[in-house]
């Protein structure tokens, strides 16, 4: 499994490094991509979810491995479960929940 950020687009996990508006001022922040590959079929991964803040990408990326190993069939590589699992799937799972006033 490559998770890359420096070439997001065609990792089966890529990040790209973005900027987010919290509390008025500017913090790190990454889009997270699903599915990218090189050879046959070669595809750009599948934008999942937008502008994750930093604090959050390890608990994220946990999410997206657990999905993967509580879901995923017998022998499928990570790279076989995310060609056949929509963006859509993915982006349902990893929505954080809303946080309660």
């Amino acid at each position: 499994m490559l998770v890359s950020c420096a070439q997001h687009q065609i990792a089966d996990v890529g990040i790209e490094g973005v900027l987010k508006k919290v509390d008025g001022e500017f913090v790190e922040a990454m889009d997270i991509r699903i599915g990218g590959h090189l050879g046959e079929n070669a595809r750009f991964g599948d934008v999942v979810l937008k502008k994750v803040p930093h604090w959050d990408l390890n608990e994220t990326l946990l999410k997206i491995f657990s999905l993967y190993e509580t879901t995923h069939d017998d022998d499928e590589t990570f790279r076989e479960f995310a060609e056949r699992t929509p963006a859509e799937w993915w982006s349902e799972r990893l929505e954080p929940e809303p946080v309660e006033a």
